[in-house]
């Protein structure tokens, strides 16, 4: 059964006003200008997540994931309205990462964000959307372990670095944001160009590691939170 139109608009609504805080998503007819900055509340909610914070996230929006990952939704039936696209991709892609912390499902629906994403990039539909807002669609591409979706994780954060910074509206704290997922994305790519995978992830996915992959833990390799 496919989810109605109002409950996607619903789902979406509360899903980019929870994220992005501060009401700018009120309303999906009225999306935030391009340059539409965000506070420090956002980035720490977003980068140092705490067990709070994973919990909001569970009881709030558990049972929304499970439509999503059932698939009961046609993308493409979306594309004219990339916001609410968005507001799926931050529901599979960043919400398994806090409500299944630990658990192999904290991965298991990535494929699923990177596809939404991809279909938005094929159409243009990525450009609609606020710079910040923008970062969040290619972040799938970022967590998956192969090295051209690295790549390409890495283009488009640059691509849409370009866009902010030659934009006579955007200012410096898009500027910033956006620079600081350049840099991530590059950190990302750098580690599967090493070992061809996140070495973070081989305990939770019951991997046998490499030495390499333990020495780069012991030493303080990026864990990601997980």
């Amino acid at each position: 059964m496919l989810l109605t139109s109002k409950y996607a608009m619903e789902l979406s609504r509360r899903v980019l006003n929870f994220w992005f805080l501060n009401n700018r998503w009120t309303s999906l007819d009225n999306v935030p200008a391009k340059s539409t900055p965000v506070d420090e509340e956002s980035l720490k909610r977003w980068f140092y997540s705490s067990p709070e914070f994973d919990q909001q996230i569970r009881e709030n929006f558990e049972d929304d994931l499970l439509h999503l990952i059932n698939d009961e939704y046609n993308p493409a039936d979306y594309l004219s309205h990339p916001e609410q696209l968005l507001a799926f991709i931050i529901a599979l892609d960043q919400f398994p990462r806090n409500i299944f912390r630990g658990d192999v499902r904290a991965f298991s629906y990535d494929y699923k964000a990177k596809e939404l994403s991809q279909l938005l990039i094929n159409e243009h539909a990525d450009k609609q959307l606020p710079y910040i807002e923008r970062s969040f669609i290619y972040l799938p591409f970022e967590h998956s372990e192969n090295l051209e979706d690295q790549n390409k994780a890495v283009n488009y954060m640059e691509q849409l670095y370009e866009d902010a910074k030659n934009d006579p509206s955007s200012n410096e704290n898009v500027c910033n944001f956006v620079k600081q997922f350049v840099q991530a994305s590059k950190q990302h790519r750098e580690i599967v160009k090493q070992f061809g995978r996140f070495p973070h992830r081989n305990v939770i996915l019951k991997r046998p590691p490499l030495e390499s992959e333990d020495k780069y833990l012991r030493d303080g390799g990026e864990r990601f939170g997980q």
